[in-house]
Formats: C-alpha cells, structure tokens, sequence
C-alpha cells in the first residue's frame, strides 16, 4: 500500500483499494479465509527465484500489494508481461487476501486451470503474493536503456 501514498495523491480508483483492504481486514476476512480447508490445500512452490524479464505473469485474488492493474504494472516496469494462465505463462501469483469465492471453497478457474497445467508437467510456478512483491525489490525496474 505504500505506493498509493508516494505521490500523495489518492485516486479514485487507490481509495477504493484501501477501502477494501481495510473492510477486509476489520471484518476479519483473512481469519475466516486462513481456516477454510481447501485454501491451506493450495501448494504454492516454496523458494521460487521469481524472475520478470521475458516473462509471463498472471494474478489472481485480492491483493495488499495494490489494486491488480499496479501489479500488473510493476511486472511490465520490470520487462514482464501478464498473461491468462496458458501453456506459456511462468507464474500465477495468488493474492493475500483471497477472494471472496473461496470462503465457499472454489478457488476459481485460474488457479484450477494453472494446478491442471502443473500436473501435466508444464514449468509453471504458483506463489503467493508476499513471494512475489518481496522479488519486485530485487528487480530493477526496466528501462529503454537496458
């Protein structure tokens, strides 16, 4: 969230992200979500190396991070690109903050069709959001110059 308070200008759009994180965390959203069965069945890949040159990102679920087009941001600044899950994508990142979905134990298309790609053989990494953003700062961000 700290990028929404670097230029000191709220927008539209950065007010209702912290409005929903905030809700969420109030509410005690991520307790309820923590102890739902199916979500601590997601195995996400531990000690993953997330790279962002050339490659392919997708994101699922709610993020503390930002609302999902700053992260899909901060992937293209950093010479990625972001992708549905597809036989090509690298890495699906799953949101902190779940999604209201799987409180009723559907994870949802991506994360289903990413795990079915997995068992197929297929190199794609499943992390979570808190492996990825802490990545972001080990990448610099691209530049034309590059």
């Amino acid at each position: 969230m700290k990028h929404i308070l670097a230029d000191g200008l709220v927008t539209p759009e950065e007010r209702a992200q912290l409005i929903a994180t905030l809700n969420v965390l109030i509410g005690g959203a991520l307790e309820h979500l923590a102890g739902t069965p199916r979500i601590t069945t997601l195995a996400f890949d531990d000690d993953v190396a997330i790279e962002h040159r050339e490659r392919l990102f997708c994101f699922t679920g709610d993020f503390a991070f930002g609302p999902r087009s700053i992260c899909e941001k901060a992937v293209i600044a950093r010479g990625g690109s972001v992708a549905n899950v597809t036989k090509k994508i690298h890495y699906l990142v799953i949101g902190g903050l779940g999604s209201a979905e799987w409180k009723h134990g559907s994870f949802g298309t991506k994360i289903e069709k990413a795990m079915e790609l997995k068992q197929k053989g297929l190199d794609l990494k499943i992390v979570p959001e808190g492996a990825w953003a802490m990545a972001l700062g080990a990448t610099p961000v691209h530049s034309i110059y590059s």
